[in-house]
């Protein structure tokens, strides 16, 4: 990897850049700007590397919104009902702490040895999940409070799908190459970038997967805004689903048109109150998905077998997952609570030393790496806010009702992205950290009484509000 000296400029420029051109906006849009632009935009693969800190393009653009968000909104401090993000980074620490010290032991397999973990590598990992995790979710807090201000980021969703369009089908078409163009080098296997006689697109993301989970989610997004009769996209809401429809079966990815397959229906045809229940279920069904593998409870080959039918270099590739999933768990319930921290150690490798185990799904790498505690942190900053909307939904009205409720669609798909993948961006921690805001304000709302004409009772909706 050879990146370009323009490479470097783009991620070391990026924050100030933003922040001047963001002065004009307002303080959700101008954090909505900095953070999707930041993921569509900025280098992969490239990072300055300080002193326990690795400062990537997510790290960098969570530090200029966070600065937007301490400088511009310092009237809004998080009232003590929403300061989840505090608790978040509190049980961070303490997770990493305990996962420090049982696993103090260094390892050795064959020429390979794993050093065991001490205080500064619990210091890495804590500022590492600060950068991806905490920041991002503090700013979605601190700055999305209302359901207009959540409306500006589902918005910003689907106008950075629209702009990243034309990117999506040129690649397609030719290959991936804009990231070498621009920034030197390519951020990936370009072997993994061929699929179906063409192409996947990877633009300036990690992988083709990113882009095509993306315009999938930004699709879903957009058929919510169809439903709505206030809230407005820029370009006629009908041409935005037909384009972005083609951005997603352009991209190549089965798992990306399945989620427009399925969430098409759901948003068009079923009530918010229906979208809600079934995804709180459905969000219920993946917090138990390692406690269903590890027993062996889920019907993994089934689903192999079904794929082998279908399409059989996808079976393999199902396959090959699952196996090794399998593998890593019979690791993973070695230090199942904690799990075995940094440097690879909940790898499996063989008397030769070499690593027999490849780490796709998000969940176990977060499982083996963390244990149970880790997960259940992680994949509570995205579900949770699935839990709380129903509450909330019933202050709203329709149209806003609508957004909170693809917003949790948007969370829960997420959440199943990373069961088979990985998390591609921050965008879902701010995400998740916005509707924690908005339900939790929503929630704590009571209608304002007035003080009743003398000699007159106040009214009973007054007195009793609903």
């Amino acid at each position: 990897m050879h990146p370009s000296v323009f490479a470097n400029l783009a991620l070391l420029l990026w924050a100030p850049v933003a922040l001047l051109v963001t002065r004009a906006m307002s303080t959700a849009a101008a954090v909505t700007f900095i953070m999707v632009g930041g993921v569509m935009f900025l280098p992969e693969k490239l990072a300055f590397r300080l002193p326990l800190l690795s400062l990537d393009k997510d790290a960098i653009s969570a530090i200029a919104a966070c600065i937007v968000c301490v400088t511009r909104a310092p009237q809004r401090p998080l009232p003590p009902a929403t300061r989840a993000s505090t608790y978040l980074l509190g049980f961070l620490a303490v997770s990493f702490a305990i996962t420090t010290a049982t696993n103090r032991e260094s390892l050795r397999f064959g020429p390979v040895h794993l050093p065991g973990l001490g205080i500064k590598d619990t210091l890495g990992l804590i500022l590492a999940d600060v950068l991806q995790i905490v920041l991002p979710f503090y700013v979605g807090q601190r700055v999305f409070r209302s359901p207009k201000e959540l409306e500006v980021l589902l918005r910003g969703l689907v106008i950075g799908a629209l702009v990243y369009l034309p990117l999506v089908l040129l690649e397609a078409r030719l290959s991936p190459i804009l990231h070498t163009k621009l920034y030197g080098f390519f951020q990936h296997a370009f072997g993994q970038s061929k699929r179906e006689g063409g192409f996947r697109a990877f633009v300036f993301m990690q992988h083709g997967l990113a882009v095509a989970f993306y315009m999938s989610q930004a699709l879903t997004t957009a058929m919510a805004f169809l439903r709505s009769r206030t809230a407005r996209l820029p370009v006629a809401t009908p041409w935005v689903i037909a384009l972005l429809a083609l951005g997603v079966v352009s991209c190549k990815s089965l798992g990306a048109l399945g989620y427009a397959i399925l969430t098409t229906p759901l948003i068009l045809m079923c009530s918010p109150r229906l979208q809600i229940r079934i995804m709180r279920w459905l969000s219920v069904v993946i917090l138990l998905y390692p406690l269903l593998r590890l027993e062996g409870w889920f019907p993994a080959q089934t689903f192999v077998d079904w794929a082998m039918q279908h399409d059989p270099d996808r079976g393999r590739s199902l396959e090959f997952r699952i196996y090794n999933e399998e593998v890593l768990l019979e690791r993973t319930r070695e230090k199942l609570w904690f799990g075995w921290g940094s440097w690879g150690r909940n790898r499996v490798f063989d008397e030769g030393g070499v690593d027999n185990t490849v780490v796709d799904g998000e969940w176990i790498a977060i499982l083996g790496g963390g244990g149970v505690a880790r997960f259940a942190i992680v994949f509570g900053c995205i579900l949770l806010p699935v839990f709380l909307a129903e509450k909330a939904r019933r202050k709203l009205d329709s149209d806003d009702a609508r957004l909170l409720a693809v917003t949790t669609v948007l969370l829960t798909f997420v959440a199943v992205e990373m069961l088979p993948n990985s998390v591609w961006y921050p965008l879902p921690y701010l995400l998740g950290g916005a509707a924690i805001s908005v339900c939790r304000d929503l929630t704590r709302t009571k209608v304002p009484t007035q003080n009743p004409a003398p000699g007159r009772p106040a009214p009973e909706a007054q007195l009793s509000p609903r």
